[in-house]
Formats: C-alpha cells, sequence, structure tokens
C-alpha cells in the first residue's frame, strides 16, 4: 500500500510523478489538468493551521468553482467533515494531526468514502504515515497551484460526488417577482435531500429569491421546525427589520414573542445586533449581561437562561432574517450554541472543556446540517453572481437578476442554476 503513495499516480491521460523537478512538459499537464472544470457543485474542506494559507486556499478552489470550507485544528476539520459531508477533504496539520484525522475520517461510516489529501514538508516517513492511515493522496511542499488543483480534479472525477445538481421534482412551479418592471419568473426548489425537514428548509431558503412570496411561510416554517426538532430549545423566533423596524415574523410562543419585544425596546440584544450585522450573537448565561436590561428581565421572569441569534439568507445572499432560540437549561444549549457559531466560522473559539466534536442529539445535529447547506448554496451562489459582474461588468443586482431570470429559464432553483452558470464557464 505504501509502494503506491512512493510510486506513481495513474490519472486520465496522463502520469503525474509525485516527487521531484517540474519539467516544461509536467507543468504543462498540470496547466490543462488544473483548469478543467470541477464536478458539478463539489465541496472541498480544508483542514489547516495557519490562516493566511485558509485565506490563500479558499481563494485558489473558490475561483475554481469549488465550495470550499476551512478549518483550522483535527477537532473542527473533523465537525465539519459530518456535517458538510465534503467531497474532498485536503489537511495541512502539524505533526502526525494529518495523518490521525484521516484515519478517524475513514472510520467514521458518515465519511468513511471521502476521498482524502494529506500535505506536509518531509516526503518521508510522512507519505508512510499518510498511506498507512488510508489517504488517496500525498504531496509535498513546496507545490504549485496548479498541482494542487490537478490532484483535487482528479481525484474527484473518480469519487461519487455527494453534492450534485439536484434533481428537480416538484409538480408544478411557484411564480415569483410579479412586479410590473419585473418578469414574473418561476423558481422550484431543491428536492429534498433526506436530511430532515428543518435541513431541506434551511438549505431552500438560501437558494430562494429575496421576493419570493413563500418567505414569510419559509421562516415560519424554520422557527416552528426548529422548536419541534431540537430538544434542547424552548422557544423560537424570527426577527426581521422591514420598513425601517424590527418584527418579529413567526414565534412558536407567546414567550419568545415577548423576549423579541423586550429587546426591541431596548434597541439592542441578540437578535437586533444578529440582523444589523448578519453573525451569530449568543448570550450563554442571560443572567450575566448588563447591556440589554429589558431581555434579560422578560428572559428571566420567563424562565429562560440562555439564548442565540443566527442570520438566516436567502438568494441574494443578503440576511432577510435571524431565527432565535431560547433555552431553560444553559448546560443543554452550551454545546449546539458553540457548534452554531462554529458553523459560520469554524475559527471561532470554543468554550473551555468544550469541543467541536462534541456529540448532539439528533435535532441539533439536523439543525447544523441545515446551516451549512444553506451557507453552501449561498456561495455558490455568491460565486455565479460574481462571475456574471465579471462577464457583463455590471452590479451585483443586476448580476442577480440576470441568475434568476436563468434559473426560471432552465427551471431549475437559484443553487442549481448557478452551478450549471459556473459549469458552463469553464
Amino acid at each position: 500500500m505504501i509502494a503506491k503513495y512512493l510510486g506513481t499516480h495513474h490519472y486520465p491521460d496522463m502520469t503525474l510523478p509525485r516527487w521531484g523537478p517540474a519539467s516544461p512538459a509536467r507543468r504543462e499537464t498540470l496547466r490543462r489538468l488544473s483548469e478543467r472544470a470541477p464536478v458539478m457543485a463539489a465541496t472541498v474542506l480544508f483542514g489547516e493551521i495557519d490562516a493566511d494559507l485558509r485565506h490563500i486556499f479558499i481563494l485558489l478552489f473558490t475561483r475554481a468553482g469549488y465550495t470550499v470550507c476551512a478549518t483550522p485544528d483535527r477537532a473542527s476539520a473533523l465537525a465539519a467533515a459530518v456535517r458538510r459531508r465534503p467531497d474532498l477533504v485536503i489537511l495541512n496539520l502539524p505533526g502526525d494531526a494529518g495523518p490521525a484525522t484521516c484515519r478517524a475520517l475513514h472510520a467514521d461510516p458518515r465519511t468513511a468514502g471521502t476521498p482524502v489529501i494529506v500535505m506536509s514538508a518531509d516526503a518521508y516517513p510522512d507519505a508512510a504515515a499518510a498511506a498507512d492511515a488510508g489517504a488517496e493522496d500525498y504531496i509535498t511542499k513546496p507545490f504549485g497551484n496548479d498541482d494542487l488543483l490537478a490532484r483535487a480534479h482528479a481525484l474527484l472525477a473518480h469519487v461519487p460526488v455527494t453534492h450534485r445538481r439536484p434533481v428537480e421534482t416538484h409538480t408544478g412551479p411557484r411564480r415569483v417577482g410579479t412586479t410590473r418592471r419585473r418578469p414574473a419568473v418561476t423558481v422550484p426548489s431543491p428536492a429534498p435531500s433526506g436530511l430532515g425537514p428543518l435541513a431541506d428548509n434551511l438549505a431552500t431558503l438560501a437558494s430562494t429569491p429575496d421576493d419570493a412570496p413563500t418567505l414569510d411561510a419559509q421562516l415560519a416554517a424554520i422557527a416552528h421546525l426548529t422548536v419541534d426538532r431540537v430538544a434542547a430549545v424552548d422557544h423560537t423566533s424570527i426577527t426581521a427589520f422591514r420598513a425601517d423596524t424590527h418584527a418579529t415574523v413567526a414565534a412558536s410562543s407567546d414567550a419568545a414573542r415577548a423576549v423579541d419585544h423586550a429587546q426591541y425596546t431596548d434597541g439592542e440584544g441578540p437578535c437586533v445586533r444578529a440582523v444589523t450585522d448578519g453573525v451569530p450573537v449568543a448570550v450563554p448565561d442571560i443572567a450575566a449581561t448588563t447591556t440589554c436590561p429589558r431581555f434579560r428581565a422578560t428572559a428571566l421572569t420567563l424562565g429562560l437562561h440562555t439564548s442565540v441569534s443566527l442570520p438566516l439568507s436567502s438568494g441574494s445572499g443578503a440576511t432577510i432574517a435571524v431565527l432565535n432560540m431560547h433555552g431553560r437549561d444553559a448546560a443543554a444549549m452550551a454545546p449546539l450554541i458553540s457548534q452554531a457559531r462554529a458553523v459560520y466560522d469554524p475559527t471561532w473559539p470554543l468554550p473551555a472543556g468544550s469541543t467541536h466534536s462534541q456529540a448532539l442529539e439528533p435535532g441539533a445535529e439536523e439543525l447544523l446540517t441545515g446551516l451549512a447547506r444553506a451557507l453552501d448554496a449561498r456561495a455558490t451562489i455568491q460565486h455565479a453572481i460574481a462571475a456574471i459582474m465579471t462577464r457583463t461588468h455590471g452590479t451585483a443586482a443586476n448580476a442577480y437578476l440576470r441568475l434568476r431570470t436563468h434559473a426560471a429559464a432552465t427551471g431549475a432553483c437559484l443553487t442549481s442554476a448557478s452551478n450549471s452558470l459556473i459549469a458552463d464557464r469553464r
């Protein structure tokens, strides 16, 4: 098995030597292979300890048409692999963390089929360790961008992809955008994923046009599904900023509405800040907060001790609302809060005693999976909008309208239309 990684890898129409100086012919072969269109909607997960390198990897693979997630350590890489179900994992972690992470990925039935590339500065014995851990490929530093992209393209060309374009299985299109200045278009929803109704609703929202008449119903469904399916959550609501004021679009209870109203009165609080800044805002211990007196008093009177507000976006990528979750048991909510934050930002520091891989009950896992799928959809749509802007030299708003029209013309949801457009440009 080790010999496989110390010898030569055979890829379609080329033989790629593992090490040694790159000849002009090899460089040209790598360039051609690196420019191939990626497998449709493939997701690549990077485990990289260095923040600058994470940024470089994200730029490199995003520009190549991939959806990218980057994490800073072994624990967060394992957790992200379970939630995002990437099509490829690339690990550049210190010491034996790379092979150990690869071994853990292949030992987990949920990620056992995911190919892994391990990076290192030393060709041997690290190559042997990577091979023993089951890595599908190994690359030594320094290496070129074309080399890394070529290896990724080659591996993905032979591995079933978990994030292919969804098959459209709807009984009829939904009419959206019927103003006189904008032609009516029809945009179907993505097909159900089998991951659960909460996860599907979160992903669908991210692919729904901003002016779709179904938005409020979708937001209400997310609020009620969350409180029904996530055991640690006792009350939920949806906050949006409309007509220059904060409003509760949906709520699972009067208690949730009361907590929202207290924050609107204060003009601050987790839901107000989350909808304004578009970032997750958590209050792990409501009793300890001093900045939102009405929120604190109302929540504690209702027996609520912890809260978190998570931004939700629709097709344009803008934050249209936040999902507010309140709980009586702060200890039960703590793992959910920390891991929800990590979905939005894997570099977010965890509280003492917490880990990215801390076990959650199925409803919480479904929520986090849905949030991750929504962020993947958002990234794909934004990539397509940027491509349209580059081609047309137009604004983001015009590019988004073109994408919506393209989706309507092809009968695809916005995410699928984006994947198609990105692939066509390759």
